[in-house]
Parts: C-alpha cells; sequence; structure tokens
C-alpha cells in the first residue's frame, strides 16, 4: 500500500510541474510562447529530477520487481515506465531546444536587428548556423518520440499516469505545432536575412486612405538591405524617386491600366500603379520588371505593408514625441496619418516627413523589451493573415513558403475551394477611402443549379462639412470576381466595358459616392454544380466588409453575420461559415 501511495504521490509531483512547464509556454489565450527562457530551463530540469524520481520509485529492486510480476499491476508498470521514458525524453528534447533558443535570444538581444555597428559577439542567425546539427538532431529526436506517443498502451496506465499524460500530451501538441510552422524554415533563414550575402527588399508603405486594388496607394517605399540577420541600410523615399529612375530608363511607354486612364486620366503605367491588380503575385511581377529596367541594385523581394498595420504597431509601442522641423509632435496610432498630411502644403515634405516617422518608428522597436519585440511579430503575422501584409520573393523555395502561409496575396487563395470576391479602388484622386464602407448580403437557394443574389451597400461616411480632399466626392471603381464557370443572370447597373475593365476574369462597375450617400449594387448568378463552398476574399486594405449569409438549400439552413477581417469560407455541406486557414 505505502508503494502504491508513493508512487501516486510521485505522479501527482510530476504532473503538477508539468503544469508549471506548460504555464510557462503560453499566454493567457493558450498561445505559444517564449517566456522566461532562463526560468523554462530550470523549470525544466526540476521536471526531469521529478520524473526520473517517480521512474527509479517504480524500478525499486525488490518491491518493484514482485509488482512487475503480477498480472494486472505488472501491465499496468510497464505502460507507466514507457510513459516515463517518454516524459523524460521529451522533457531533455524541450530543455536541449529551449537552450539553444535563449543563446538565440541572448544574441538578438545584444545586436539587434538594426546593424548601428560591429556585433557584440555572435549574431542570432551565426548561432543558428553554428547549432544547425544540433537543432536537426532535436528534429529528429521529436519525431521519433512522436512515433513512441502513438504506440503508448494508454489502456493500461493507472488513473495518475493518465492525468500526467494529458498534460503531456498539451505539451507535446504546442511542440508539434511550433515544429511544423518553424523547424523547415531553417535551411531558409541564410538566404532570407542574409547569410550568404547582402539580401535586399523593397517595401511599399500603402496608404488606405487612397485605395487601390492590391491595397492601399505606395507614395512611399523603403529599401533594406539585410546581411547576417541585421538591417544595414535602409532608405525611406518618395515612389516618385522609382516612378523618375524608371520612366528614364524604360524601353518603352507601358499604356496604364484603362480605369486609370478613363477617370484619373493618366495615359502612363508607373511603379507607383503597379498594384493595379488584385493579384499581388501579377503585382509584384510588375513592380520586378519595372525596378529591373532602373538598373538599381537587384532586390530578392517585394512587400506591401498597408497604413493599417502600422497603425496597430504604433498602438502596441504607445505615443511618442518626435521633433519635425523644428516642431515637438507627438505620435501615435490615431493621429500618425494626420500629422503626416499635415505636411502635405509644403511640396514634396509630406513624403520626407513619412522617412522621418518610419526611421523613429523602427528606433521605438529597437529601443523595446524582447517581449514587445515578440509581439510585434505576432502582430505582422497576424496583419499578413488578414492580407494586410503582403509577400513576394524572387526564391522559388522562399515563395513557395509564402504561398503556403497564405501570405502572397492571391486573388485565388486556395485552388480547391471556389472564389468570391470585390475590390474597391479609388479613382478620384484624393484620400477618401477610408470613409468608405462595405455591407454585404449573400443569399444562397437552390441546389441544381445554386443561385447567389449578392447585394452590396456601399457607404461614404465622409463629413459633408469636412475638408473635401479627406471627405469629398468617392469615384469607386468596383471589380467582381465570381467563381470560374458562374453564370451571371442579372446585374442592377450595366457593367464597364471589357477592354476599360482590362481583366478578362472581373466584372468592372463605376460607382459615384459622394459624402454622406450610399449605393446599392446587385448581381444575381448561378453556380457550377457540385458547388458546395465559397471562399470570400478580404482585400487588402480595405475597411472590414460587413457580411450577412442566409442558405436554403436540400442540406443547409444557414444565417449568419460577421465582419470580413480575413478571408472566410461559406461551407454549404457543414452549414457554417468559417475562417479559411484556422
Amino acid at each position: 500500500m505505502f508503494y502504491l501511495w508513493a508512487i501516486n504521490s510521485d505522479y501527482d509531483r510530476a504532473r503538477n510541474q508539468a503544469d508549471v512547464v506548460r504555464a510557462s509556454i503560453q499566454d493567457e489565450d493558450g498561445q505559444p510562447q517564449l517566456g522566461n527562457l532562463p526560468q523554462l530551463t530550470e523549470d525544466l530540469n526540476q521536471l526531469e529530477e521529478d520524473l526520473r524520481t517517480l521512474d527509479k520509485r517504480i524500478d525499486m529492486p525488490v518491491v518493484g520487481s514482485i509488482a512487475q510480476r503480477a498480472p494486472i499491476v505488472g501491465t499496468q508498470i510497464k505502460a507507466s515506465r514507457d510513459l516515463l521514458d517518454l516524459g523524460i525524453e521529451l522533457t531533455m528534447i524541450t530543455r536541449d531546444a529551449s537552450e539553444i533558443a535563449n543563446e538565440i535570444r541572448d544574441a538578438f538581444e545584444a545586436n539587434g536587428f538594426m546593424d548601428t555597428g560591429p556585433a557584440v559577439g555572435p549574431t542570432w542567425l551565426d548561432v543558428v548556423n553554428t547549432r544547425q546539427q544540433e537543432i536537426h538532431a532535436l528534429e529528429e529526436r521529436f519525431s521519433a518520440a512522436v512515433e513512441r506517443r502513438a504506440a503508448l498502451d494508454v489502456e493500461h496506465l493507472p488513473d495518475r499516469a493518465t492525468n500526467t499524460l494529458a498534460t503531456l500530451d498539451e505539451l507535446l501538441e504546442r511542440a508539434t505545432g511550433i515544429r511544423d510552422e518553424y523547424f523547415h524554415l531553417f535551411p531558409l533563414l541564410d538566404a532570407a536575412f542574409g547569410g550568404d550575402g547582402e539580401a535586399r527588399y523593397l517595401v511599399l508603405l500603402q496608404n488606405g486612405q487612397e485605395l487601390r486594388q492590391a491595397g492601399g496607394f505606395p507614395g512611399t517605399y523603403a529599401a533594406i538591405t539585410i546581411a547576417n540577420g541585421r538591417i544595414t541600410n535602409l532608405e525611406i523615399q518618395s515612389i516618385g524617386y522609382l516612378n523618375a529612375a524608371y520612366a528614364e530608363a524604360r524601353p518603352e511607354v507601358l499604356p496604364a491600366p484603362g480605369p486609370l486612364q478613363v477617370y484619373l486620366k493618366q495615359e502612363q503605367w508607373l511603379p507607383h500603379d503597379a498594384g493595379w491588380s488584385p493579384d499581388f503575385p501579377e503585382v509584384a511581377e510588375t513592380l520586378f520588371a519595372m525596378y529591373d529596367v532602373t538598373g538599381w541594385p537587384p532586390v530578392d523581394g517585394v512587400m506591401a505593408l498597408n497604413s493599417g498595420a502600422i497603425e496597430d504597431i504604433l498602438e502596441l509601442l504607445g505615443a511618442y514625441e518626435l521633433e519635425i522641423d523644428g516642431e515637438t509632435q507627438r505620435v501615435d496610432s490615431e493621429n500618425f496619418l494626420d500629422l503626416i498630411q499635415s505636411y502635405r502644403n509644403a511640396e514634396g515634405t509630406h513624403k520626407e516627413v513619412v522617412g522621418i516617422l518610419g526611421r523613429s518608428l523602427i528606433d521605438q522597436v529597437r529601443a523595446a523589451d524582447f517581449d514587445t519585440k515578440k509581439a510585434i511579430f505576432f502582430l505582422l503575422r497576424d496583419a499578413a493573415n488578414q492580407r494586410e501584409i503582403q509577400v513576394a520573393m524572387r526564391d522559388p523555395v522562399m515563395q513557395a513558403e509564402v504561398v503556403l502561409r497564405g501570405w502572397d496575396g492571391a486573388i485565388y487563395p486556395d485552388p480547391a475551394i471556389p472564389t468570391l470576391a470585390m475590390t474597391v479602388a479609388n479613382v478620384t484622386g484624393n484620400k477618401t477611402s477610408e470613409n468608405i464602407e462595405a455591407h454585404s448580403a449573400i443569399d444562397i437557394a437552390g441546389d441544381a443549379p445554386r443561385t447567389v443574389r449578392w447585394t452590396i451597400t456601399f457607404n461614404n461616411y465622409g463629413d459633408p462639412e469636412g475638408v473635401e480632399e479627406y471627405h469629398g466626392f468617392h469615384r469607386t471603381w468596383v471589380q467582381i470576381y465570381l467563381p470560374p464557370g458562374a453564370d451571371v443572370t442579372s446585374t442592377s447597373q450595366a457593367p464597364e466595358p471589357a477592354e476599360v475593365v482590362g481583366d478578362d476574369r472581373a466584372l468592372g462597375f463605376h460607382v459615384e459616392l459622394h459624402s454622406g450617400a450610399s449605393k446599392t449594387l446587385e448581381l444575381e448568378f448561378t453556380l457550377p454544380d457540385g458547388t458546395d463552398s465559397l471562399l470570400l476574399r478580404r482585400q487588402s486594405g480595405m475597411n472590414d466588409l460587413r457580411v450577412e449569409v442566409t442558405a436554403a438549400t436540400a442540406v443547409c439552413s444557414l444565417s449568419e453575420a460577421f465582419y470580413l477581417s480575413q478571408d472566410s469560407v461559406i461551407d454549404l455541406t457543414a452549414c457554417e461559415t468559417r475562417w479559411h486557414r484556422e
């Protein structure tokens, strides 16, 4: 009896320590976090000690051997020993991984992500490369542990062991998610972060006040050079510099897309309008071609960053003060766009202010503590999931990773699910797009064929008494992308001519919106036979679309409403709506 009591006591101790470890590597919402790495290593050492104590208890020379020969108890002890061996191995793997992570973190903290002087010891990328073989060995050990977990004799575990297993399973699941998401990226780090030589990127800083199909208008861009994991050069310039360099070197003058010619009277296609496509891979291809003409140093990738993502970073960092033209200005998430525009009257000055603000923001991030930097990383990841950040890489292996994560901004995010998409662009030439909101009602009925009635109401919430530049008339160019094979039966207004639209996949509509006004566009179409789901694609840079979905089919009666903050799926088989890439 004492023997069983002692085993149960050791089980409880090990399980409680496992709970301590679990708590240290997840936040309040259950999301993985690095936590306090030195403390995590200490907690893991204690867990390993507790598990080994329990292992020795089961393997006591006399009592243990008698118990193992008993028919029922012996089976339980064998199952428990297998569990303990697995727990010890997982603990050792996690402890070894945390030690490497701690070294990477220390190197990052010592040298940061900006090259402001000679590195103090190894950079974080140096550590990754030095420990590459150990990281690979850990991944192999972990895969073997996953196989051992699958082979455990769960049926014969005693109650205390079952409780311990439940805790270890949670740790195992979380570790598996981290491995699957990050481990395969290690071979790409050198190319992405300048380990094999300098890596250069073009970052479009897109203003959501003036929408284009791929997001906000890129009035400013940043050219970034990275070497050995640190930014060695950063230049923030008006897009006019790139326009001029391209115009001077181009072999021919390309005509601007049709709507820009018709409504903005713009004849030439320049880099600042490379974003005239909802398909970011097409945008990147156009921009790469235009950039290459300039003869400037080649870039390895392009990123489009909407102003909304910058606002989120500023909200996380908090307000700070900055001197601009001899004046002290407060910078925060609510005023930074207004601050830029307040310098607009001086020719070209507001573009310079973008550069000043951009560099000051990077300084704020550099000065932030590690937890804040980590929070910014997750914030940027979420922004990419919402298409507020879009990425294109020239290296096909790295681009494949971008596509896998859904960060490529493709017009058809998932080839397996038919896409329903709408894009809104401002062809007025002013800064009123932030006032434009839309309400989308999607009604699906019938089965063979299924009929969809799509009603979209556009609202201009600009103040009629406000400044015309920011609250005035919005000439809205709308493009609608229906699933391939869909048959349009009616529209409330005639689509624009195909030669103006310039995209065989889309229907184009011109919607005039005065301040305080609303307009409704209605479409009715039938879906191809066998269409049981639709992917609703969120447009980059646009205010979240309010969506109401109703469906009445032979197998589904659905009524749901939500804001399209990221791509969503209407599933007529499961009769539900859900986020895509949950």
